[in-house]
């Protein structure tokens, strides 16, 4: 008998999702893939639907219709906790970090969430001094990767814009996600911070973790991604790898031009 490969399943994978506000069309019939390892684009001009697509997939809202699967596991009917329990995490349009909290705690607090769902793993088998320990220091490392370290115990509503939207990001990562959603990661800075969050993302991507990334900065997305989705109207008006996509006379018409 022959053997017959399985193909592992993509990190996130979804079909036909729908939303309606009223009677307006938000989100209609969106589907896509993303392997471990993989960045898929998203842009769009303002109210294409592209923020509604990523709380449809986070579970923020539910979908009047369509499927979301993480790693194979159909995780529709979960809700926002469940799935970033397994193994889900985002980052958001507007800041939502503990302002009075610091940098430091801000991280730390993505990591227990990341932590509850593994209750059979390593952390279970440690004490709790011990798994906090290694908490922390997990959350110092990644505090270097952001060039954080020396902002660790400032409260995070005082840093700079650019530098809050950092720490975002490094909480989302200290939950150890297989997925990370990343709505406009880099609005508001400059190119050098930028480039900066391109070189953290490439790292995430070298850990296996797809990503799936909102941006207005094109450049910025072209450059980073490995597919791109254009959305208008709640609509996927073109797919493909970037260099393709950005020519395409459709997208350059309704969005580019």
């Amino acid at each position: 008998m022959t053997a017959v490969a399985i193909e592992p399943a993509s990190a996130l994978r979804c079909a036909g999702l729908r939303k309606d506000f009223g009677g307006v069309h938000a989100v209609v019939d969106v589907g896509f893939a993303v392997e471990r390892g993989a960045i898929l684009g998203i842009i769009g001009p303002n109210g294409s639907g592209k923020t509604t697509l990523l709380n449809l997939v986070s579970g923020v809202i539910a979908a009047d219709a369509g499927s979301v699967w993480l790693s194979g596991r159909e995780v529709t009917a979960m809700k926002t906790y469940e799935r970033a329990r397994s193994g889900l995490a985002r980052t958001f349009q507007n800041l939502r970090l503990f302002r009075n909290l610091s940098v430091l705690e801000n991280l730390l607090i993505g990591g227990h969430v990341g932590s509850r769902h593994r209750s059979s793993g390593h952390r279970a088998r440690l004490s709790p001094l011990r798994a906090e320990r290694e908490l922390r220091d997990r959350a110092l490392a990644l505090l270097r990767d952001l060039g954080l370290e020396a902002e660790a115990q400032r409260m995070a509503g005082t840093l700079a814009y650019g530098l809050q939207r950092r720490v975002e990001i490094g909480r989302s990562l200290m939950s150890r996600p297989a997925v990370l959603l990343l709505d406009e990661p880099v609005a508001g800075m400059n190119d050098a911070e930028a480039g900066s969050v391109r070189d953290l993302l490439e790292v995430v991507r070298s850990q296996g973790v797809a990503q799936v990334v909102i941006e207005h900065n094109v450049a910025f997305v072209t450059d980073l991604a490995d597919d791109l989705l254009v959305m208008v109207a709640g609509q996927v008006l073109a797919t493909g790898k970037p260099d393709e996509v950005v020519r395409d006379d459709r997208v350059i018409k309704a969005y580019l031009g």
